[in-house]
């Protein structure tokens, strides 16, 4: 066996938290992974364990329960900036749209769950195996740094020279390398230009207004208004496309 992993599986109904936890057991068993499995019967529970330091690499979400629903305590988890992988399962197919603004990982429909988790895995496994090739080789005065593309909060550029900015890091990264070939690099790995001479990681906008994007980290960026309805499209198509796992 290798890698372990750790599951949650939040769900008001008993069967189907059965259902799933031994469907879940049975997938990473055959793909030779262990796992542990915990279960909360709501929401509350559920945040509870996280506030207490439990860490899930992927979680199975109900969206229908008593209380706080679904979508209602993943938009929580991003205002509090946890990257949680989530998968929602749930027969509303009508609130596939409604969950993008979580940007979950996927979403299966409960009656399919014991015929797609199967997919749904494959699919979570390949993306933690491409997560750690996923860099970008940054010349920065003279030195060599690997940054992983997920990062880089957003690319500016100052005169001569470009500035990375990344996450935990008070200052840019100064680099020679022209935007015009930053951005042939890095235009189909979700980076989008808001404004001349700036392009952005999607992965980290909070809110888009009229004139000006806030990212997650707090930072504000100007927004093109000519750009802004293409911008808009653009940033709607990434995250659609964010969800691998639809069925």
């Amino acid at each position: 066996m290798t890698t372990n992993f750790s599951l949650a599986i939040v769900d008001d109904d008993p069967r189907d938290r059965k259902m799933v936890f031994e469907k879940l057991a049975d997938v990473f068993k055959t793909r030779q992974r262990t796992v542990r499995i915990s279960s909360f019967p709501n929401a509350e529970s559920y945040l509870i364990a996280l506030k207490a330091g439990d860490v899930f690499d992927l979680t199975f979400l109900d969206i229908e329960m008593p209380g706080k629903d679904g979508i209602t305590m993943a938009k929580e988890l991003r205002t509090e900036g946890r990257k949680n992988r989530i998968v929602y399962v749930s027969n509303r197919e009508d609130l596939v749209f409604d969950s993008l603004e979580t940007k979950p990982f996927g979403f299966v429909r409960k009656s399919h769950f014991e015929r797609d988790s199967d997919k749904v895995i494959d699919s979570f496994l390949e993306t933690v195996k491409e997560e750690g090739k996923t860099v970008f080789l940054l010349v920065s005065e003279g030195r060599q740094i690997n940054l992983s593309i997920n990062e880089i909060l957003y690319v500016e550029s100052k005169g001569k020279k470009q500035f990375f900015h990344v996450q935990h890091q008070k200052d840019g990264l100064p680099t020679i390398r022209t935007m015009k070939d930053i951005k042939t690099e890095l235009e189909d790995k979700g980076f989008l230009e808001c404004y001349k001479g700036i392009l952005v990681n999607f992965l980290h906008i909070k809110v888009i207004g009229d004139d000006s994007l806030q990212l997650k980290d707090g930072s504000i960026l100007p927004l093109a208004r000519r750009k802004s309805n293409e911008f808009r499209k653009e940033y709607m198509y990434l995250m659609q496309d964010r969800i691998q796992n639809i069925f």
